[in-house]
């Protein structure tokens, strides 16, 4: 038991191959080769845990455990862009423009309408027989009738009149814009000298494996 409490990780390795085969690494990244760079840049600390069984379950959980944080490491280790630009804007949005428009008119009319009758033109009606003791034609009689011209007053209705318009235009307009370049806020030569040293100090793997050391392994040769 004490020679495996002072196993390193590559004596580890070499004692037992499988040591890494419940490891799982996030999309992106080469199994072998984050096993390579790991047994070279810290192969020779010791593991932190001596009993194998245990060691490769601590392994798998640390794989499930770091997989958030490995996968954004990846993605802005690799994102493409151009080390020369400082400005890097993306625009996309969606505009809708809506026009309405509403006229009308309503009319409704309730008419009176007055109808006048002509119940009788003379209103008088004479008998043209002379009577007997005149000497000369007199109408034996005159009938006067209540003749005469009738006003009868009705109601009309016409049937309502209304008119509307509606006018509608929508539109939809689509704007999707990338604005980059270099605003001139830092020299080019300085930005060169950033992404240089950037990459240098930020390998993928490198950054991976320093995490696994620093949980798994005890930082001292």
């Amino acid at each position: 038991m004490s020679i495996m409490q002072r196993l390193t990780l590559i004596g580890f390795y070499n004692y037992d191959s499988t040591l890494f085969d419940g490891l799982e690494l996030p999309e992106g990244y080469d199994k072998e080769t984050f096993i390579d760079t790991l047994l070279m840049e810290h192969g020779e600390k010791l593991v932190l845990y001596s009993d194998p069984n245990f060691m490769k379950q601590c392994i798998t959980s640390w794989g499930h455990k770091w997989s958030l944080e490995l996968e954004r490491i990846f993605e802005a280790l690799t994102a493409d862009y151009n080390p020369l630009y400082n400005y890097d804007r993306h625009e996309e949005y969606t505009d809708t423009i809506t026009g309405e428009g509403h006229s009308g008119r309503k009319m409704t009319d309730n008419p009176k309408f007055d109808v006048v009758t002509d119940t009788n033109k003379d209103a008088v009606t004479e008998h043209q027989v002379s009577a007997d003791n005149s000497s000369s034609y007199q109408p034996e009689s005159k009938d006067i009738s209540n003749g005469g011209k009738s006003t009868v007053t009705t109601d009309g209705q016409t049937s309502n009149v209304s008119e509307t318009v509606n006018n509608s235009d929508s539109r939809t307009i689509d704007h999707d814009a990338h604005l980059y370049g270099n605003i001139g806020v830092t020299e080019s030569t300085t930005m060169i000298i950033n992404t240089v040293d950037m990459r240098r100090k930020y390998n993928l793997y490198e950054a991976a494996t320093r995490l696994f050391a620093n949980e798994l392994l005890i930082q001292i040769y």
